[in-house]
């Protein structure tokens, strides 16, 4: 699954901003996030929620966030509400 977070900042900012405040990315949704970085525009995302685990990147590009996560075949259902959530609370850091 991947979305894309469309911003008007520059890298670092969007940085600067996912590293303070990279747990609002899953806002309502009953999950724990935990990220590391493994370039300076590459962020490993690990989401435990649902009993599930998934994992992901974050990727800082120009013009927009691109957010890749593994969705198991058995949490297909969950994806609209997953996929919503990460655009909305996305936008508002971004914004």
């Amino acid at each position: 699954m991947q979305i894309s977070l469309p911003h008007h900042l520059t890298r670092a900012e969007v940085r600067q901003r996912l590293e303070s405040r990279a747990g609002e990315l899953t806002g309502s949704l009953s999950a724990d996030l935990a990220t590391e970085w493994l370039e300076d525009d590459l962020l490993a995302l690990t989401v435990s929620a649902m009993g599930q685990q998934l994992e992901g990147t974050l990727a800082i590009l120009d013009s927009e966030v691109i957010v890749s996560i593994e969705l198991p075949f058995m949490m297909g259902f969950a994806e609209p509400m997953i996929v919503g959530a990460i655009r909305e609370h996305g936008q508002k850091l971004l914004s």
